[in-house]
Parts: C-alpha cells; sequence; structure tokens
C-alpha cells in the first residue's frame, strides 16, 4: 500500500465517527501514515512517544539516531487542532533547535518551521486536510517531500521546507499589496483602464475615442473605483490607503452603497473582480492581459495558468465566473 492510499484509508477512518479522542487519532491516523513514511515506531531511539520537554511532554518525537529530535508531532481529538495547540506545541519546542513542528488532529495537518521568524502563525508553511479527498494526491506528495524518514534525516526536507517558507512568504507580500495595487488601477482618471478601453473601442469600431469620454465613462461606470475598504480596526478611518506600517487587515469592501464582508484581503480583491464583472461581461477578458507577470498571471481563466510553479496552483481561487484568481 502507499502513501495514497493509506491517506484515504484513514480519511474513511475519519469520516466514521469513531475517532472520539485523542488515541485514537493517534493509533487509527498517525502511526499508520509515519510508518509509511519510513519511520519506526517500535524503535526508541528514531521514535519517542511521551517525549519530555521542560513543559510538559510532546506527543512524538521523530529522531536521529543520537536521539536529538528533528521533529515533534503534537496530535489532538479531531477539531481541537486550533490556536491553543500552537502555542502549548511552540512553548514544548522552545529554545530547543528542533527544526519541524507538526500540529494535527488527524484531519488537519499543520507544519511550521520552529526556528523561522515571527509569531507561530507566521512560521507555518503548509497545511492540509485530509477530507479535502481531490487532494489527497497533492498531500501524499508533500508529506513524502517533508517528512519521510531518510529525508528528514538527511537534512533535505528541512532545506526545502526553508525554501517554501521563503516563497510562502514572499506570496503574502505580494497578496498583501493587491488591494492598494487594484485600488490604484481603478482610480479615477486611470491611465492604463482608460488606454485599454481606448483601444478595445478602436478595435470594436475603428475609430480611437477621446480619452477625456473614456474617464468620463469610466466615473459613471465604477463608482466603486473610489469604494471604501473596511478593515478589522473600525475605530481607525482612512480615506484611502492606511499610513505606512499600519497592519490593520482588511475584511471587505463597499460598492455602491452596498457592504461585502470578507474573511481576507485576497477574498476581497475576489468578490470586487465578481462584482465588476457582473457589471461588465467583457472586464475580465480586458484585464487579464495587464495583469500578466515574469512568474505568474493574477487571473486566469484556468488555474494551471496563474503559475508558473504548478505547486502554487493550490493558492488560486475560483471566481465562479470562469475565472481564476492567483491568491
Amino acid at each position: 500500500m502507499d502513501l495514497e492510499q493509506v491517506l484515504r484509508v484513514v480519511v474513511r477512518r475519519i469520516r466514521s465517527n469513531l475517532l472520539s479522542n485523542e488515541a485514537q487519532v493517534k493509533q487509527a491516523v498517525l502511526l499508520p501514515v509515519l510508518r509509511e513514511l519510513g519511520w519506526d515506531d517500535a524503535n526508541p531511539a528514531e521514535f519517542v512517544p511521551e517525549y519530555s520537554v521542560d513543559r510538559g511532554r510532546v506527543d512524538y518525537a521523530l529522531c536521529q539516531t543520537s536521539g536529538s529530535p528533528l521533529a515533534f508531532i503534537e496530535a489532538k481529538q479531531l477539531g481541537a487542532a486550533d490556536s491553543k495547540g500552537e502555542d502549548q506545541l511552540f512553548g514544548y519546542a522552545s529554545n530547543r533547535g528542533v527544526p519541524f513542528l507538526i500540529l494535527t488532529d488527524g484531519n488537519v495537518w499543520d507544519f511550521y518551521l520552529s526556528m523561522a521568524a515571527g509569531i507561530p502563525a507566521e512560521r507555518k508553511f503548509y497545511h492540509a486536510e485530509l477530507l479535502r479527498e481531490e487532494k489527497i494526491p497533492e498531500y501524499a506528495r508533500f508529506l513524502e517531500k517533508y517528512l519521510q524518514k531518510n529525508r528528514v534525516l538527511s537534512g533535505k526536507a528541512k532545506h526545502e521546507a526553508e525554501q517554501r517558507h521563503e516563497d510562502n512568504k514572499e506570496q503574502e507580500r505580494a497578496r498583501r499589496a493587491i488591494p492598494h495595487v487594484w485600488q490604484t488601477l481603478l482610480e479615477t482618471p486611470n491611465e492604463l483602464l482608460c488606454d485599454l478601453l481606448a483601444e478595445e473601442v478602436e478595435g470594436e469600431c475603428g475609430t480611437k475615442p477621446d480619452l477625456d469620454d473614456v474617464r468620463a465613462f469610466l466615473k459613471r461606470a465604477f463608482p466603486g473605483a473610489q469604494a471604501q475598504i473596511i478593515r478589522t480596526d473600525p475605530a481607525v478611518k482612512f480615506d484611502s490607503m492606511p499610513p505606512a506600517g499600519h497592519r490593520s487587515k482588511i475584511t471587505g469592501f463597499v460598492l455602491d452603497g452596498k457592504q461585502w464582508e470578507c474573511r481576507t484581503a485576497s477574498r476581497t480583491l475576489a468578490e470586487v473582480l465578481k462584482e465588476f464583472q457582473c457589471r461588465d461581461a467583457g472586464f475580465m477578458s480586458r484585464l487579464a492581459p495587464r495583469t500578466i507577470r515574469k512568474k505568474r498571471r493574477l487571473v486566469a481563466p484556468d488555474p494551471n495558468d496563474l503559475y508558473d510553479n504548478a505547486r502554487l496552483k493550490e493558492y488560486s481561487l475560483d471566481l465562479e465566473n470562469g475565472w481564476w484568481l492567483g491568491d
């Protein structure tokens, strides 16, 4: 049985509703997965349950033969892999130099680099939910790459996880820039949109319109170009974008007097795009060519076209109108 098959078996066990406590999650889910990845749970030199640390005992330590732990795994009952478990895991690993930290409830698997910079959430480099069965092949490849015994012992897993973490941080920086860039793109008058619309009109009728006419049309057609951005700190208000250094989280927008509340900045952008597409069926087709960058596209009809790196496809968002957004 290969790892993908093992994951499908443990998913059936999770769905059975028979796993009512942490011990059952360990026995029915964690141990089969770790065994398939080459870890010998009968060898106390490499696999240590209830590993003793200053602040308690971590559920599993995966070790070198010298006894130095390379990964801590903290298991929870189904549904309990939350921020409390995250804090507990990082408390166990504090100042111990353990490269990998894993928090799981059997379904959710969160992977962290313990020695990366930032708060625990910023050190996470992968999140998996096994009940998303369509992603089982991806999860199997990830686990084999970052948790397979020989790769962990050789240091290859750590090196590649650090690179992945840096890539994730670059994507996050780009993600945070999207709302500002998008608002700038839509500000009236915006020469980029004016030129784009003027070119399309010229292609349609053979005559390029006066740019003042284009600006006037855009101002009427897209009053949301000056839409209010909603942030999680309602006590702080900005006329446009916040000052440098302010870190309030974008959670929605107001368009034509109607308010949309979204969980993240990327979801905010997705909803804005969907609304403009509803108002103008050709909007996305005209926008797409202008969003092509060196290594990726912002929007595309096929999620496979968003990234040069295929593994980043998982971050794409379905706009549910025939288009995908690179998250």
